[in-house]
């Protein structure tokens, strides 16, 4: 969500939005459940509730219900109108790979004393003799 969204919202409330906001990018909308939601952003069935409506009067989603009379209700549609939040979610955020080195994850190679070291080059090893205590 952009920074500027995500400001008028909680950390558990962000966490609910995050969850929607994963399913409208894979599926195009989201049919999951309140209770589904809740469990996987590790919070309380309110919240989820809450945040989906604050989100809603914000004008950032809307939500359809879909009501069976006699029956058991259907998970409600949930869509994204925000211009803003939808351009989000299509350019994409890069997951970042915690085990990359720094150059890699921004994109460039390894930087050259660390491509120098993987080659076994000089550096890689301490001269012979380096080192060693000698006795007297």
């Amino acid at each position: 969500m952009p920074p500027a969204l995500a400001a008028r919202f909680t950390v558990s409330e962000l966490a609910v939005l995050k969850i929607v906001s994963d399913e409208i990018r894979q599926h195009g909308t989201c049919f999951c459940t309140v209770a589904e939601i809740a469990a996987r952003a590790g919070t309380s069935r309110t919240k989820v509730q809450d945040a989906i409506r604050q989100a809603a009067r914000l004008g950032l989603l809307t939500v359809q219900e879909r009501r069976r009379e006699g029956q058991k209700n259907l998970p409600n549609v949930i869509r994204v109108v925000s211009r803003e939040w939808l351009q989000w979610l299509r350019i994409g955020y890069r997951k970042i790979d915690p085990t990359a080195n720094k150059q890699e994850r921004e994109g460039g190679a390894a930087s050259p004393r660390r491509a120098f070291r993987k080659e076994g080059g000089a550096r890689s090893r301490p001269p012979d003799g380096a080192g060693e205590v000698r006795p007297a």
